[in-house]
C-alpha cells in the first residue's frame, strides 16, 4: 500500500534538452521546502517554534506518542504537550474551543460536532483485536463463539477447544469507541451482555486485566499491543487474525479510524505536526508499530 504524505512535488517539463532539464530541477529544488530523507528540510523550510496542546481519546494516544520521537527530528523546535486523556468528545471540544491545538479522536465527527471550524485528519485504520490472558490454549475463536462468551453461555476455555478455566469477560461501556466497533462487526446491536462481565472505563484498564487475570478475554487495540509488547494472546476471528496486512488488505474487517482533528486555521506549529502525522515518513513509522495507515481520509 502506498500512503501518499503531504509533501509531494511532480514536475513535467517534456522536450527539454538534459541540460536545461538539470537546470530546471535545480531551480524546483531551491524553491521547494520538501523534506528530505531525513525528513528535515532540503532547501528553504521555514523553521517553526511553538508549543501544541494535545488531548482527546486515550485509544488515539499511543500511536501520537509512538510518533512523537521521530516528529523531534523532523521538527526540534515544536514541542508536544499530552495532556490527560478526554475521550474522543473531549478532545473535539477542546480544540473548537481553543484549548487545545490537536484533539485525538477515535471516531468519526458527530453531527452535533460537524458544526464546529474543525478538520479531521484520519491517521490509522486501527484494528480491534480480541486477546485473551496466556494460558487459556486458545488462540482462535468464531464470531459466534465470541457472542457466547459475550452473553455467557460458554463460560469456560475448555468450550473453546483451550484449558479447563473460567472465562472472566472484560467488556467497555457501550458509548465507548471499541464497544461500539465490537458490536458493529461481532456481537450485534441487541445481545444482552453477560451480567457477570466487568466493564472498564479506558483502556489501560482493559490492559491491566488482560494481563492480570487469568482466564480474561476482552477486546484492545492491536497498535497499542504491539507497541507495548502485551504478554497476551490475539485471537484470530474466523480464521483471520488482526495486522497491518489483514487491515490494508481488507480481511480483517474489526476496524476503527484514529484521527485528529484541528482547526482550519490552525497555529503554525500544529500545522506542522499534522503535516508530519500526514506523511508518508509517519506512514512508515506507524505501521513498524501494528497500525495500518489510513488511505489520507480528511473530513471538514
Amino acid at each position: 500500500m502506498e500512503h501518499t504524505g503531504s509533501w509531494r512535488a511532480r514536475c513535467r517539463v517534456p522536450g527539454l534538452s538534459a541540460v536545461c532539464l538539470f537546470i530546471v530541477a535545480a531551480v524546483l529544488v531551491s524553491g521547494c521546502g520538501l523534506l528530505g530523507r531525513n525528513g528535515k528540510a532540503t532547501q528553504n523550510r521555514t523553521p517553526v517554534k511553538g508549543t501544541v496542546k494535545i488531548s482527546g481519546s486515550g485509544t488515539c494516544m499511543p500511536l501520537l506518542k509512538v510518533l512523537a520521537p521521530d516528529f523531534k527530528r523532523v521538527e526540534p523546535d515544536v514541542r508536544l504537550e499530552f495532556l490527560p486523556s478526554v475521550h474522543s468528545s473531549g478532545g473535539i471540544k477542546g480544540t473548537a474551543g481553543g484549548l487545545l491545538d490537536v484533539g485525538a479522536v477515535s471516531r468519526a465527527l458527530k453531527a452535533g460536532e460537524r458544526k464546529h471550524d474543525l478538520v479531521y485528519h484520519c491517521l490509522s485504520d486501527d484494528a480491534l483485536a480480541v486477546a485473551a490472558h496466556r494460558g487459556t490454549g486458545t488462540t482462535s475463536v468464531t464470531t459466534k463463539q465470541l457472542q457466547e462468551v459475550y452473553r455467557g453461555r460458554i463460560t469456560n476455555w475448555r468450550q473453546l477447544g483451550g484449558s479447563n478455566l473460567r472465562i472472566t469477560v472484560l467488556d467497555r461501556n457501550e458509548d465507548e469507541s471499541a464497544k461500539l466497533v465490537l458490536r458493529q462487526y461481532v456481537l450485534g446491536k441487541d445481545l444482552k451482555i453477560a451480567p457477570s462481565a466487568i466493564h472498564l472505563y479506558y483502556e489501560p484498564d482493559m490492559v491491566d486485566g488482560l494481563l492480570g487475570t487469568p482466564g480474561a478475554i476482552g477486546y484492545l487495540s492491536y497498535g497499542l499491543a504491539r507497541t507495548r509488547r502485551l504478554d497476551i494472546d490475539i485471537l484470530e476471528i474466523d480464521g483471520v487474525e488482526p495486522s497491518v496486512q489483514s487491515v490494508t488488505d481488507g480481511s480483517y474487517k474489526m476496524v476503527r479510524e484514529l484521527a485528529v482533528v484541528t482547526k482550519k486555521r490552525p497555529s503554525a506549529a500544529a500545522a506542522r505536526y499534522v503535516e508530519y502525522l500526514t506523511s508518508r515518513r509517519a506512514a512508515t513509522v506507524m505501521a513498524r508499530y501494528g497500525f495500518a495507515p489510513c488511505q489520507g481520509k480528511k473530513e471538514d
